[in-house]
């Protein structure tokens, strides 16, 4: 939920990095009251991958997907506020037909 800028309330699940879709609570909360930036985004997350390890030969057959669900992340947020800004429900709610 935004207001201007301003993040209010953040949710978000990651699909594909558990046996069901994982939410990170306190990364929410990170997002909670600040302005969205990439970088808040970038910082949020690092939080959310910090103890993620790869795993295979040398922890490297597949450390490529912790990158990848940082920028999936960053991505996400980044969609999600920006339509946020442009998609205001009150302007569907109180249109007549």
């Amino acid at each position: 939920k935004m207001n201007g800028n301003t993040i209010e309330k953040a949710r978000f699940a990651l699909g594909g990095v558990a046996h069901k879709p994982w939410r990170d609570q306190e990364a929410e909360k990170m997002l909670e009251g600040q302005t969205a930036s990439p970088d808040l985004f970038r910082q949020v997350a690092a939080k959310v991958f910090a103890e993620a390890k790869g795993y295979g030969e040398g922890s490297l057959h597949n450390s490529f997907k912790i990158e990848l669900g940082k920028r999936a992340i960053v991505r996400a947020l980044k969609q999600a506020t920006e339509m946020s800004q442009v998609v205001n429900p009150n302007v569907f709610l109180n249109s007549n037909p």
